[in-house]
């Protein structure tokens, strides 16, 4: 009985706090912009590697790294995933709702544009403002506003202030 009520209210927290991680509209329409100090383009592999303080941004969204691989379609034209390996990788975006921005950091964050979907792998940390999940793994869904986490996770959920 105590397990399924950690469980409600784990997965409560998980929702509220994702609620407010939408991000902004427009950001997906942008383009994407990287910079690195080094780039690799292999066409007929259809990936390229960029290195050395590598920073990809899409409107407000910012993922950098040591390193982003970039995983492209069969024809060249559309990004399929992003993975930055970093110490840390960070993701960072501005929300609808929050006039602060939703930060990521981990070992290695892989990120789907076509489904909208964040991993974080190893020292996982999603924080806005005083609140945060940490975990060893966490997923976030944009698209249905999901955050899972697997293995051991601490949430942090400060109370609205009452004016």
């Amino acid at each position: 009985m105590i397990l399924k009520i950690i469980n409600f209210f784990f997965f409560l927290s998980i929702g509220l706090f994702s609620s407010h991680c939408l991000a902004l509209k427009e950001d997906h329409t942008q383009p994407y912009h990287i910079v690195s100090e080094t780039a690799v383009y292999n066409k007929n592999k259809h990936i390229a590697i960029f290195t050395g303080k590598a920073v990809a941004t899409q409107g407000s969204r910012i993922l950098t790294g040591d390193k982003i691989v970039l995983h492209l379609d069969r024809d060249n034209k559309h990004i399929l995933k992003l993975i930055s390996y970093g110490a840390p990788a960070t993701y960072s975006m501005q929300t609808e709702k929050e006039e602060e921005r939703l930060n990521a950091q981990a070992d290695i964050i892989n990120y789907e544009p076509p489904i909208a979907l964040a991993t974080l792998i190893n020292h996982a940390r999603v924080t806005q403002g005083a609140d945060s999940i940490i975990g060893t793994h966490l997923t976030y869904d944009t698209n249905k506003e999901i955050i899972e986490a697997n293995k051991k996770t601490e949430i942090i959920i400060q109370p609205e202030d009452v004016h």
